[in-house]
């Protein structure tokens, strides 16, 4: 005998108990994805959803699942298998009995328990469901809802972001110092000054808007780029995004360049 605090937990759609799918999926928790969902269901929107609400997997396709192991499904997942009936077939008549979709979600919806009550757990896995595919499904746009604008965004490393502002920044602040750097080269040598001698020309107007507003550790790491210089033509050179990263990570300081990951997030 069941304890009186068990739920049976059923497919929103379809009816179908827990014991009788692979895997019941909950509705998503982002109001936007949710919403999604729900049009392609052709259901109300309802905004919150009950928690005890969910899906199984005979709604989605194998395409959309990421590993069947588990039964994860992919970030951009929606369910498309969603039949207004189902036909159950039996193997004792020939004749077959069609019942409505149902859900817990939609209010004109009542939750109808497909499994007859008497039916044995092994009856209830032999009978075979012919599910139809919605053809037409409401054409929306997922680029602005699948990632959402946080700080624990996954897009985090530089060479994840293609376009980003801060990494847009970055490259153009390395090309501007890269072009002072330019020009105080062309300045020691037309003095006749090493390179490696930088503070003795920390009067010069040059030098002074090279390290303008810097820090300690950002003034170094750009001597340090000014050192590199005279090495031989066929040594190694950092390429644009190197040098975003290296001084990206130069900014945001020693006490927080352990503890911080990605400093484009700092900068």
């Amino acid at each position: 005998m069941k304890p009186p605090h068990f739920r049976r937990t059923f497919c929103s759609v379809c009816g179908l108990e827990e014991s009788a799918v692979e895997k019941l999926h909950y509705f998503p928790s982002i109001q936007d994805r949710s919403r999604l969902w729900q049009v392609n269901m052709n259901l109300v929107f309802v905004g919150d959803i009950p928690r005890h609400s969910r899906i199984c997997n005979n709604h989605f396709t194998e395409e959309q699942y990421l590993n069947r192991t588990n039964w994860r499904l992919l970030r951009d997942a929606i369910p498309t298998l969603l039949p207004y009936q189902i036909h159950k077939n039996k193997t004792s008549t020939s004749t077959d009995e069609t019942y409505p979709a149902t859900s817990a979600i939609h209010p004109q919806f009542e939750m109808m328990d497909l499994i007859q009550p008497g039916t044995s757990r092994t009856n209830q896995h032999a009978t075979k469901y012919e599910v139809t595919v919605q053809t037409q499904a409401p054409e929306l746009s997922t680029s602005k809802i699948l990632f959402p604008k946080n700080k624990k965004s996954v897009f985090r490393k530089i060479e994840n972001i293609t376009q980003s502002p801060r990494k847009i920044k970055l490259i153009s602040l390395v090309k501007s110092k890269e072009s002072q750097t330019r020009q105080l080269k062309k300045l020691c040598r037309k003095r006749k000054n090493d390179i490696k001698s930088l503070t003795s020309l920390d009067d010069n107007a040059v030098v002074r808007n090279l390290f303008a507003g810097m820090s300690q550790t950002t003034s170094d790491f750009l001597i340090s780029q000014l050192r590199c210089a005279k090495k031989s033509p066929r040594g190694p050179r950092w390429t644009v995004e190197e040098k975003a990263m290296a001084l990206a990570l130069y900014r945001v300081g020693k006490r927080k360049r352990n503890t911080s990951h990605f400093g484009l997030l700092k900068f």
